[in-house]
């Protein structure tokens, strides 16, 4: 046991604790005080409930690597690792600030559950990290390469600056936000369950990307898929806020059940409706308030299967390039339809025999 009832200091050593961490005879620091004066290391390998004070400015590590499962003491650290045996879990013991670097190690999980681990450096994942209804918040540079981050609830995924690789990220549950202040940040390619673009600047993806949920562009946010036409797929919702540079990109809608586009102010290059649920299943075109965001596509609508449906809110839409409606696919009227690809021509097919599309009202420009 290592019991400390006054002051240690470590410049560039090591306390290396492999008992209980004690200070008050239970197991914690309590009313101790531990004071990193360099890039020193204290190192954790038993129990420990409380750090006493822990006192670093900008340097010291703390890890965490007993041979079993840790709880990791709710404290604000500089560098922290979850490191220790294979196959052992450190469980977050409640909200956790890293005001340096965060690692998990190869085989080692950190289990943050529904807590906030608030990471201002680099984030390592070496390993696993496991989230519930709580927060990665990471606010530095993010690598999971050969790791895991794995949604076990509602939880969420904050990223600030750049990042190298998810590893292997959970589709099915959680949120990941990319949410750098000014400037440009880059999207990596994946699939994701809700993904959002807040914050500030412009989002930028680096290749294809699927969200198996909802996609939403906050207000004051631009989201660009750049020169390199990089797809997006949507299972569900996709809601504009912000700004959307389509350059010469395609859209698909290609969810199992009904799904919402909120276009926003911007405008759409490419867009695919193919539900992958029952016929019935729309694509429903909510142009905001009075109607005052129709949706504009600079080329080409395909309705390949389910409803393209303008009718629940009388929305408008207007559109340069071809429109075409593959056989049992349908068209729910609802405010003007505006063909305007001018000199270029445009064509109309309906593939269902006979044609059922009505348009409603049309203008040709």
């Amino acid at each position: 046991a290592t019991d400390i009832n006054g002051i240690v200091t470590i410049s560039t050593g090591t306390l290396d604790a492999n008992g209980a961490f004690d200070a008050a005879g239970t197991g914690d620091a309590t009313g101790g005080i531990i004071t990193f004066t360099d890039a020193g290391n204290l190192e954790l390998s038993g129990a420990v409930t409380s750090l006493g004070v822990l006192t670093a400015v900008d340097h010291g590590t703390v890890t965490y690597d007993g041979a079993g499962a840790q709880s990791i003491v709710s404290d604000v650290y500089v560098n922290l690792i979850a490191g220790g045996a294979a196959g052992q879990t450190k469980t977050l013991a409640g909200n956790v600030t890293a005001s340096g670097a965060f690692t998990t190690d190869a085989l080692v999980t950190t289990a943050i559950g529904g807590n906030e681990l608030d990471v201002a450096g680099a984030t390592d994942i070496n390993g696993t990290v496991t989230i519930a209804a709580g927060t990665l918040d990471a606010n530095g540079t993010f690598d999971a390469t050969g790791g895991n981050v794995t949604f076990t609830a509602g939880g969420n995924l904050e990223l600030e600056g750049a990042v190298t690789s998810l590893g292997t990220l959970t589709h099915t549950l959680g949120t990941v936000t990319y949410n750098k202040g000014a400037g440009d940040q880059d999207i990596f390619a994946d699939t994701y369950f809700e993904l959002i673009v807040d914050n500030a600047g412009t989002k930028e993806l680096t290749g294809a990307v699927i969200v198996n949920e909802d996609l939403t562009i906050e207000t004051g946010v631009t989201l660009d898929v750049t020169t390199g036409d990089h797809p997006i797929n949507i299972k569900r919702h996709f809601e504009n806020k912000g700004a959307f540079t389509s350059e010469d990109g395609t859209i698909t809608f290609d969810g199992d059940d009904d799904q919402e586009f909120k276009p926003g102010a911007s405008t759409y290059y490419n867009i695919i409706f193919a539900t992958t649920g029952p016929a019935t299943k729309k694509l429903i075109i909510n142009d905001g308030p009075l109607n005052a965001n129709p949706l504009v596509m600079t080329n080409d609508l395909t309705v390949t299967t389910g409803t393209f449906d303008l009718g629940s809110y009388d929305s408008a839409f207007s559109i340069a390039g071809d429109l075409l409606i593959s056989n049992g696919a349908k068209w729910a009227k609802g405010g003007l339809v505006t063909f305007n690809g001018g000199l270029t021509g445009q064509t109309f097919t309906d593939s269902n025999i006979p044609p059922v599309a009505n348009l409603g009202d049309i203008t040709v420009d």
